[in-house]
């Protein structure tokens, strides 16, 4: 059962790098490709430490990527905010971005402890 779960997290993780080789190839515009890319940057970061943390037996090793992989999720709820911007061409609204990035800078903080 364990290697079904790790097989699904690593395919996962080839279909963002492949879903990176197809954005680079893409016409969209700068922005959104960039935000994007950004954005699957997290998405594979999250999925690399989740299948580190399915792999790994010694607990210890285990709860340092355990901490890394929160840190991937906070990841990706920062970049979501630019990256939905971009895709819908909506302009910044400082009190939000200060809210969604105060959460996120929370977030990643409570995952490095």
């Amino acid at each position: 059962m364990l290697e079904q779960i790790a097989t699904v997290k690593l395919l996962a993780l080839i279909g963002y790098a492949a879903l990176f080789f197809v954005l680079v190839r893409s016409r969209i515009a700068v922005a959104l490709r960039i935000t994007f890319a950004l954005y699957l940057f997290g998405l594979g970061f999250w999925q690399l430490t989740s299948l580190v943390v399915t792999i790994v037996r010694d607990p210890a090793t285990a709860l340092v990527w355990y901490n890394l992989q929160s840190i991937g999720v906070s990841l990706q709820s920062f970049i979501f905010l630019p990256l939905t911007r971009a895709f819908l061409g909506h302009r910044r609204h400082r009190a939000i971005d200060i809210a969604v990035y105060a959460c996120s800078a929370a977030s990643i903080a409570m995952g490095i402890s």
